[in-house]
């Protein structure tokens, strides 16, 4: 894909301000992944909870797909069951 358009001042000002404006909002989401992150470990290691589980919560609880998850746990359960290791 090549640019065929030249870019005047405005447009380039306007393309530096969204490059800054992207960085600094990635940055951000970083700090705040490093940051769950980390609370996420505190609270599992307090609570004696596996990390992996609180992580799946928060995301249910975000997405609001239960009913998916659950839809999907009950083919795992038909499944294993089909299988004898239930």
């Amino acid at each position: 894909m090549a640019i065929n358009k030249q870019l005047g001042p405005a447009e380039i000002t306007r393309l530096k301000d969204l490059v800054f404006d992207g960085v600094r909002t990635l940055d951000e989401i970083t700090s705040l992944r490093e940051g769950m992150a980390d609370t996420v470990k505190a609270i599992s290691s307090e609570l004696d909870l596996p990390a992996p589980l609180l992580k799946k919560v928060i995301s249910a609880a975000h997405k609001g797909n239960y009913a998916e998850l659950e839809s999907e746990l009950n083919d795992v359960e038909t499944l294993l069951q089909a299988v004898g290791k239930k």
